[in-house]
């Protein structure tokens, strides 16, 4: 509504189900991480801004939803961001955790920032992400993903890149499928990096979408444009 929160905590703490939190400027999460907790079911309107979680170490997510959270962006250029500047190894910007569910709408999600490799999105066993837009990206160092899947990922638009950077580093992958883990691409949804999709032990499916880089699926591929 009309009400303004100093932190976006603050808003998120305040909020109702189905309620949407509209960023007005950037909000830098400092030394502290970001929870979407079990009972909550939001959107986060990024409206073109930034959201940072900054000086945290104690736990490599910088965001874990735990409930259930829409991240859209109703900015005319869709800038709005989520990013760390995380200094351990193996970070997480968001994690999604056992029955907790991401929607992926709008804006982006990078790794971009961080000290080294790691997730800017990791789906635990019993989490979902379901993707309809927006972006959700890793930048070039050795072992990034994009999308690290361990629970269920299901893609019908929107990006997923590796950033494949001057060709030097390697295992860096847009879409990782790990054992026992379920993976459908479709839609208009585009997927692109050295490793596009890496599931050899994932129930991984592809009916539609645009891929740019290598894939590796064991279950099957019926559609798409490679």
């Amino acid at each position: 509504g009309e009400t303004k929160y100093e932190t976006l905590a603050e808003a998120i703490a305040a909020a109702n189900d189905n309620d949407t939190v509209k960023l007005l400027a950037d909000a830098p999460q400092e030394g502290a991480q970001l929870v979407i907790p079990k009972d909550k079911k939001l959107t986060l309107d990024l409206n073109g801004q930034t959201l940072k979680v900054s000086k945290y170490t104690a736990n490599a997510a910088q965001v874990s939803v735990f409930g259930a959270l829409t991240v859209t962006d109703s900015s005319e250029k869709q800038s709005g961001v989520i990013c760390s500047d995380y200094t351990g190894t193996a970070g997480l910007v968001v994690q999604v955790e056992k029955g907790g569910k991401l929607t992926m709408a709008g804006g982006t999600i990078t790794t971009d920032g961080m000290a080294n490799a790691g997730n800017a999105v990791k789906v635990v066993s019993g989490g979902e992400v379901e993707m309809t837009g927006g972006t959700i990206r890793c930048d070039a160092k050795r072992g990034n993903r994009a999308v690290n899947v361990y629970g269920n990922f299901t893609m019908t638009g929107g990006f997923v890149v590796a950033d494949a950077g001057d060709g030097s580093e390697t295992y860096i992958i847009a879409v990782c499928g790990n054992n026992g883990s379920e993976i459908a691409i479709s839609g208009t949804a585009q997927v692109s990096g050295p490793e596009a999709v890496s599931a050899k032990s994932a129930n991984a499916t592809i009916t539609g979408g645009n891929f740019t880089g290598t894939i590796t699926v064991t279950k099957g591929v019926s559609g798409g444009t490679f």
